[in-house]
């Protein structure tokens, strides 16, 4: 699994651009489809929160983009974090993950509020340290997706692999609440 995560490593260029190879399909034929806990800035898909089917449509743009056997990079957060902790994830990953069989690379970011402050508009020069872990396997459990129990438990251990690459403290809530209090 080293090898995987060097060669994700790799993959980085000064706009932290991803582009990786994830494994085999048993015959020998290697897949770049695989799931990202940062965003590609080869495609972006907007997250209309205004409802349940406005999110699931989100999910199937993703599912799109992992069909063609590319790279997809989710902030599972849904937001910018507003002090710098790591808060609780939305179960889009899970489901994602879930449908698509695509592995899930987590990936910790640490300094981006140097480069962007929350309330600043302009970028500044700063180091960002980008941190890949070992892919998680959900394949095989599609079926459970039903279960908003299985999803939080799927949600939950990505975000312990997150947390344990950046370090950061974990809230038990969602950013946007914070925001909004």
């Amino acid at each position: 699994m080293k090898a995987s995560r060097d060669r994700f490593a790799q993959a980085i260029d000064s706009r932290i651009e991803l582009a990786a190879t994830s494994g085999s399909d048993g015959n020998g034929v290697h897949s770049s489809k695989a799931i990202v806990m940062v965003a590609s800035s080869r495609c972006w898909i907007p997250v209309d929160r205004s409802g349940k089917e406005a999110g699931q449509a989100a999910i199937r743009e993703g599912l799109g983009v992992l069909g063609k056997d590319e790279l997809l990079g989710i902030y599972p957060e849904g937001t910018r974090s507003p002090d710098g902790r790591l808060y609780k994830f939305r179960t889009g990953v899970a489901r994602v993950a879930l449908r698509s069989g695509a592995p899930v690379v987590p990936v910790g970011l640490i300094g981006t509020r140097d480069v962007q402050p929350p309330d600043s508009k302009r970028w500044h020069k700063a180091a960002v340290g980008v941190h890949f872990g070992e892919p998680m396997d959900f394949s095989g459990r599609a079926a459970e997706e039903r279960s908003s129990r299985v999803l939080r438990e799927i949600t939950e251990q990505i975000r312990k692999a997150v947390q344990r690459l950046s370090g950061q403290e974990y809230v038990d809530m969602y950013a946007s609440n914070a925001k909004a209090a």
